[in-house]
């Protein structure tokens, strides 16, 4: 896992508002998961085949985001399911 600020241009990018998020929470998981690998088994496993395998410490960007959010099962989230 690793943090990086962008450039927020609306033009690019698709910005949903998440009040009940907490930028304490954000960072203290960042802080907890700081250097883990990239869960490429999961991603194939969860996202590509629908056989459910992930890592208990390997990230994708959708779980982490789904951890953030609080939703249960965060593994089974993809990046165009999370802005529901």
């Amino acid at each position: 896992m690793r943090a990086k600020l962008i450039e927020q241009v609306p033009a690019i990018w698709d910005f949903l508002p998440l009040p009940q998020i907490r930028k304490e929470v954000v960072e203290e998981l960042l802080q907890a998961e700081q250097g883990a690998a990239y869960d490429w088994i999961g991603i194939l496993g969860s996202q590509i085949l629908p056989i459910e395998i992930q890592s208990e410490s390997r990230w994708i960007c959708s779980k982490f985001c789904a951890q953030i959010i609080g939703l249960k099962n965060p593994q089974r989230y993809s990046p165009g399911n999370l802005s529901f």
